[in-house]
């Protein structure tokens, strides 16, 4: 599958600012309506020394968009994998909005897939697809991920410890220990009450109702030493 270039391009700075010490955080809201289908909204808003390493990583000028020098507004955007972008923004700040409605079925790799029967969805993320996406991008696009120099695409098994050092040998310690305490908030919202939820790693999480609140470590995903596996059940 080939996935194109607006995904591939809000993925490679989706992880670059992972690594780069977001002290105000990823938000992330998943939504499942009544025929299955999954919608997520994502909302990234990086700090101002996240925005200095990237501008001066990637070469542009304070006024200028990370996405081809220029601001991007896009609506109503269909891949070939069933996704559909509905809503796509970024702009000179750095500041990325993007709305995305996915299929319940025919992912590859799969990261949602829902259970209509036991009522339940599942969220996944291991090596394997995070590798399916970088080998997907352009070398352009690459290159921006040598900013995380993350075990988890480099495939070596590193400590949060000797990570954090990594970082800071090469940002500084200010950078290395905001990223230690980042986190990603997760809020999935089915169409019922939900009833349990399961993480694999352990994973602090919050029951309202039909939504459930999940702070990630951000180096969980970046260190990637085991898959995340989230089952939220709602039947």
């Amino acid at each position: 599958m080939k996935i194109k270039p607006i995904n591939v391009k809000f993925l490679s700075l989706f992880l670059c600012i992972f690594a780069l010490s977001i002290s105000c955080k990823p938000k992330i809201a998943i939504k499942v309506n009544n025929r299955e289908e999954i919608f997520v909204d994502v909302n990234i808003v990086p700090t101002e020394s996240a925005k200095k390493i990237i501008r001066s990583f990637s070469k542009i000028s304070s006024d200028e968009s990370i996405f081809e020098g220029k601001e991007e507004n896009i609506e109503k955007f269909s891949m070939d994998n069933g996704v559909k972008i509905t809503k796509f923004k970024n702009t000179s700040s750095l500041e990325v909005s993007l709305s995305m409605q996915f299929p319940s079925t025919n992912l590859t790799p799969s990261i949602f897939s829902v259970n209509k029967k036991e009522g339940s969805l599942k969220f996944s993320l291991d090596r394997d697809k995070l590798k399916v996406f970088v080998e997907n991008m352009k070398d352009e696009d690459k290159a921006y991920l040598e900013l995380l120099m993350a075990p988890s695409l480099q495939g070596t098994d590193t400590s949060e410890r000797e990570y954090a050092s990594l970082i800071a040998s090469a940002y500084g310690n200010k950078v290395a220990n905001e990223l230690l305490s980042s986190y990603i908030d997760l809020v999935f919202e089915m169409p019922t009450t939900i009833k349990t939820v399961n993480t694999q790693p352990n994973i602090k999480y919050e029951i309202k109702g039909k939504k459930a609140f999940i702070n990630i470590p951000i180096t969980k995903v970046l260190l990637m030493n085991e898959p995340i596996l989230i089952t939220v059940n709602y039947k």
